[in-house]
């Protein structure tokens, strides 16, 4: 296992933006969804948000200054992240292991001084064929 930070990724991410399109966000963030399901955490993770704010702190991802999670949706508020799309499909998966769901849709939005704005919310049912998710810049 090789970890990279937010200094090698996010260029490599931009480029990849540029020569692919805007899809290359949106499959970010849903392979981190799908590895935050996969079993390598739990809900235990973020039932605490001040020990979920510490773990954040820790690995140098950003401070998180707002969790609400409840059945209909996650907000989450953070300055100075870094790896934003990681961010954003790791709240995504959280949600999804906490409410038992695989039907959801996520937002975010980047600001210019760093902070990151993210709302996982379920599917309605109209809305439950498509599995796109929405990227607001």
């Amino acid at each position: 296992m090789a970890i990279q930070g937010d200094v090698l990724l996010d260029p490599v991410f931009h480029e990849l933006e540029e020569e692919l399109g805007d899809e290359v966000p949106r499959a970010v963030v849903e392979a981190q969804r799908r590895f935050t399901k996969s079993g390598f955490y739990t809900i235990e993770d973020i039932t605490d948000e001040g020990d979920f704010r510490t773990q954040l702190a820790l690995r140098g991802l950003g401070n998180l200054k707002e969790l609400n999670m409840r059945r209909k949706g996650m907000q989450l508020r953070m300055e100075n992240v870094a790896l934003p799309l990681i961010i954003v499909g790791l709240a995504q998966g959280f949600f999804e292991i906490g409410f038992g769901t695989s039907a959801t849709d996520v937002e975010w939005q980047l600001y210019e001084d760093g902070s990151l704005e993210a709302e996982v919310t379920p599917r309605s049912q109209e809305n439950e064929h498509t599995t796109e998710n929405r990227l607001r810049v």
